[in-house]
């Protein structure tokens, strides 16, 4: 990202901005660069959707081709374990919100367990398989575009979506505009503190920020947004609720980036190569996908 803009985001987001110095730091860069290498041996199938996303998020186009059976199964997983999440805080006939909705599977489950529901998802063949199969309303535009009611949605989520964009913390308060004043907003990230056997699986190269669960709850604070204590938060999953107060200013609460970066050891592409472990992670993935993609 080009230095101006690494300028512009610390003014916006410090805590954000200072996760982001983990994959400056000289050996985190190198860590980085073999992601790199790591997400290219990767399967297309299985980068398609979140590539598509993020361009679809950042520029207006849109994915192509339906989701695979894989990403169907596993987002089914999904649905059902953030419907326990949530149970704590939903009303009868929530009104909910799923930013980046993807296939739409979590909005079918909430709208079978009786919930209104709607979705955004720039993808548009992802939108209109979630229309036509489920009979859910999505929709397909970037999310700056999106014109919804101040104060529309009892619940809104956004799973796995705020990593990709340039300014979540702007994302994060354009949702708090479109939550009703005693909603829930429920967010999950990576967690940039989760334990990897090696540093470059830390890092994708469809990730513009990495999270830690200090990071998360700070740019909460910084959009105005709290912790809601009925729902324990998990490392980088937390559900908010609205600060009374507003918006926080974070400048200065954390140094998560130099903390995060000191985990690593230096690595590189070269080093990566000659482990072999390319091959073995490609292996695992390979399976997982295939056992997936059965019916």
């Amino acid at each position: 990202m080009a230095e101006t803009s690494a300028r512009k985001s610390a003014t916006v987001s410090p805590g954000i901005a200072s996760s982001r110095a983990v994959r400056t730091a000289s050996g985190v860069r190198k860590a980085w660069a073999a992601s790199a290498l790591k997400a290219r041996s990767c399967s297309r199938a299985c980068c398609r959707r979140e590539s598509a996303s993020l361009t679809a998020s950042t520029s207006g186009r849109t994915s192509s081709g339906s989701p695979p059976r894989f990403h169907l199964k596993r987002s089914a997983r999904e649905a059902a374990t953030r419907y326990a999440i949530l149970a704590p805080v939903l009303k009868s006939s929530s009104r909910l919100l799923d930013f980046g909705s993807s296939s739409s599977k979590f909005l079918a489950v909430m709208q079978r367990e009786g919930h209104i529901v709607t979705g955004i998802e720039p993808g548009e063949s992802f939108a209109a398989h979630a229309r036509k199969v489920y009979g859910v309303e999505v929709i397909s535009k970037p999310w700056r575009e999106v014109e919804l009611p101040v104060g529309g949605f009892d619940v809104i989520t956004a799973h796995h979506v705020l990593e990709h964009l340039r300014e979540p913390i702007t994302a994060l308060k354009r949702l708090r505009d479109w939550l009703a004043d005693d909603g829930a907003i429920y967010i999950a990230v990576p967690n940039g503190e989760a334990k990897r056997d090696q540093s470059f699986q830390h890092f994708h190269f469809a990730h513009v920020h990495t999270f830690t669960p200090k990071t998360l709850l700070h740019a909460g604070l910084a959009a105005g947004l709290k912790a809601d204590l009925r729902v324990d938060p998990q490392g980088t999953m937390v559900v908010f609720f609205k600060n009374p107060a507003g918006a926080e200013d974070v400048t200065g609460r954390s140094n998560e980036g130099a903390h995060v970066a000191a985990k690593f050891t230096e690595t590189s592409p070269v080093q990566f190569l000659q482990s072999g472990r390319w091959i073995t992670d490609g292996i695992r993935r390979a399976r997982k996908t295939l056992r997936d993609s059965r019916a």
